[in-house]
């Protein structure tokens, strides 16, 4: 039993870990509304960008970004994460 705890509170810092730089890629994002931007401050790549924004929205079950008129703005859900 300790070890199945022990085990999960692991896994838990981890998926937290894994969070916390998505959610930093997610606000730099914001900050340039530009994908290839953030990854060029991030020093990713943008198919890097891409895939921890799609990790996110995944995670949390919403898109949070959409492209109108070749402009990528965000969703009500990404606005709400960004506070």
């Amino acid at each position: 039993m300790v070890k199945y705890q022990k085990r999960r509170i692991k896994q838990h810092h981890e998926d937290r870990s894994m969070l916390d730089y998505r959610t930093e890629t997610f606000l730099v994002v914001c900050e340039y509304m530009n994908y290839t931007k953030a990854a060029e401050a991030l020093n990713l790549t943008q198919p890097a960008i891409s895939g921890q924004i799609k990790y996110l929205e995944n995670y949390y079950g919403v898109k949070l970004f959409v492209y109108e008129n070749k402009k990528l703005s965000l969703t009500k859900q990404g606005e709400k994460l960004k506070r």
